[in-house]
């Protein structure tokens, strides 16, 4: 397509490839329009015949002037001039234009939608999110949510038309009285919190990770991971929820040593042990360059 000025003419062909007819050959269109056949080139009439509603299907969507599929008013005309479609409401014949300067109207995408079946079904949460929640077992776990917030993770949409599963029609996006063992979404915005309600305003998990972070005891760590950890203690999770996140949060909210929300984390050991041998190096050296210097007194 190395003319966009013709964008037009390039989608009316794509149009007519899969499966569209001439908007001004519609079974209806002679409540919109009539044809000037006299001022039509008679070796191109043919493309002015009106289909009949047995050989044309339009799905109930109604006419459209504006459709790409549409031609201009003087299209084919023996003298490239004469006007050989004339609206019944003259005024919507600027609507009709010419095919070359055409977008496609509303029209021609819904039938479009509607002779291949296709549904836009969504997920209303982050793709990522859903497919994380369903790979986790959520759309059995807690089916009245995951099946209208994360359809599409659910494989809750229509199939093709062939077959269709029954989804749950229920609009609201509160979390499901049932628990699950892994977190859940709370309303949106979109950043994800757990299932299990807390007796605070917010939402935290109500076990660890199946895999917790293996660290040294002595090791300040998050055991959900700094990213989630960071993300709720941002939030105020330490202090809504201290007793959860103190255990399983300690880094995010510092209560690894001294409490409060303010303690310090414990320092590694193998970092200790380096600062103990740093400092008896320093020792040493300065031991040394004290002989050294008592010797050339």
């Amino acid at each position: 397509m190395s003319d966009h000025r013709k964008k037009g003419l390039y989608l009316h062909e794509v149009g007519h490839a899969i499966g569209l007819v001439h908007e001004h050959q519609l079974p209806d269109r002679d409540t919109y329009i009539t044809i000037n056949y006299n001022n039509v080139s008679p070796s191109l009439r043919i493309w002015f015949n009106k289909y009949t509603s047995r050989e044309v299907n339009q799905y109930g969507v109604p006419y459209e002037y504006s459709s790409v599929m549409h031609y201009g008013i003087t299209a084919f005309a023996y003298d490239g001039r004469s006007q050989t479609i004339v609206a019944k409401d003259r005024s919507k014949e600027s609507l009709i234009g010419q095919v070359w300067a055409k977008d496609l109207s509303f029209s021609d995408i819904k039938v479009v939608n509607l002779m291949y079946q296709c549904n836009h079904c969504t997920n209303n949460w982050p793709d990522s999110q859903c497919e994380d929640w369903a790979s986790r077992g959520e759309c059995n776990i807690n089916p009245d949510f995951m099946k209208v917030e994360c359809r599409r993770a659910c494989r809750e949409c229509p199939t093709g038309g062939t077959t269709t599963t029954t989804t749950t029609t229920t609009t609201t996006t509160q979390m499901p009285p049932t628990p699950s063992t892994t977190y859940m979404p709370s309303p949106p915005p979109s950043t994800y919190m757990p299932s299990t309600p807390s007796t605070t305003t917010t939402a935290m998990p109500s076990t660890p990770p199946t895999s917790p972070i293996t660290h040294d005891p002595g090791v300040c760590v998050n055991q959900w991971g700094d990213f989630r950890c960071n993300q709720w203690q941002a939030r105020g999770e330490c202090s809504a929820n201290p007793t959860w996140m103190g255990q399983y949060c300690a880094k995010a909210c510092g209560t690894c040593e001294g409490g409060g929300g303010g303690g310090r984390c414990s320092e590694p050991k193998w970092r200790r042990r380096r600062r103990r041998k740093g400092r008896r190096d320093m020792q040493s050296q300065s031991n040394f360059e004290n002989r050294a210097k008592e010797r050339w007194r």
